[in-house]
């Protein structure tokens, strides 16, 4: 196998959406989540509601997914 047609059938996934919840949870851990839960939002805001946008822009015929709002979390941590 060819290395350019490898890297163009290749997918990578990083899942970081959500609340670690350890043993035991200290102010690091905290802030941890913190940024997981602000990187998630800007990913979900400059990516997929882009391109739902985009798609709706082009005339796609598509059927709208519920993209999820972190927003209130990191407010109450922030």
């Amino acid at each position: 196998v060819d290395f350019c047609d490898f890297i163009a059938t290749l997918l990578s996934v990083l899942d970081i959406y959500g609340f670690e919840s350890l043993e035991k949870n200290s102010y690091e851990q905290l802030l941890i989540n913190l940024t997981n839960e602000r990187l998630q939002q800007f990913f979900v805001s400059k990516v997929l509601d882009r391109e739902q946008q985009a798609y709706e822009a082009e005339g796609i015929q598509w059927e709208s997914v519920p993209l999820p709002d972190a927003t209130p979390t990191v407010r109450v941590i922030q």
